[in-house]
């Protein structure tokens, strides 16, 4: 929306429909073969990384909230790519029943297909959330300290992202955690920049992200 602005200002006239990228048969069939082999039809991808680390949910609250949704059967497919974040987070993850471990086991590409045979998308504020939201998947968002306004994920549905920044909001099939702190959303770097860590983050709780998780699994039939 905010990449379309310029073309307003210019009266260019376009369309706001968000093609979703494509993944291809060949790739969505060898997913669902390696799904397969774990028993797994149905699940959710649960993605805690990003790009910088203070978008990133701490490692209890991270535990806390897989924890609730494996003893709540839904199965979850933890991905991440090779960074030095995503191997912290994979050698910390707790063994969970339904919990499955794909970090550093995807390209993009076989990401996108993953992503399209889910059933929704929760995790952090970053590339993947986009292409879930770019997929029509359900989305289960958590922002640190990034401006709604400017990078909260796009509904194709509604045609629209969120217009404000607030604790917890939903529009059509994304649903947003941010913290209740009067410094949300400062839209820097983590707490002063240090660009490391995130207070905002850990006052998010993930049993408010897993209870509107559960309504929504229980709504659909997970």
């Amino acid at each position: 929306c905010n990449n379309l602005e310029s073309l307003n200002l210019l009266k260019i006239n376009h369309k706001r429909a968000l093609k979703a990228p494509i993944a291809s048969k060949e790739l969505i069939a060898n997913i669902k073969a390696r799904l397969n082999k774990s028993g797994v039809k149905k699940f959710v991808i649960f993605h805690p990384s990003a790009q910088y680390i203070y978008k990133v949910y701490s490692q209890n609250l991270r535990h806390e909230l897989l924890t609730l949704l494996s003893k709540s059967n839904i199965t979850v497919i933890v991905t991440g790519g090779n960074t030095e974040i995503d191997f912290s987070i994979k050698k910390s993850l707790p063994n969970l029943k339904n919990v499955i471990n794909w970090i550093g086991q995807t390209t993009i590409e076989e990401y996108l297909a993953l992503s399209e045979i889910s059933q929704g998308y929760i995790g952090m504020d970053t590339l993947n959330m986009h292409i879930a939201a770019a997929q029509n998947k359900r989305i289960f968002a958590i922002f640190g300290p990034t401006k709604l306004t400017l990078w909260s994920p796009w509904s194709n549905k509604l045609e629209l992202s969120a217009i404000k920044d607030m604790p917890m909001q939903s529009y059509g099939n994304i649903t947003i955690f941010q913290a209740d702190m009067s410094c949300v959303a400062c839209g820097k770097a983590g707490c002063n920049d240090n660009k490391v860590f995130s207070e905002c983050l850990e006052n998010i709780s993930p049993k408010n992200i897993f209870h509107e998780v559960e309504k929504w699994s229980k709504y659909v039939g997970f």
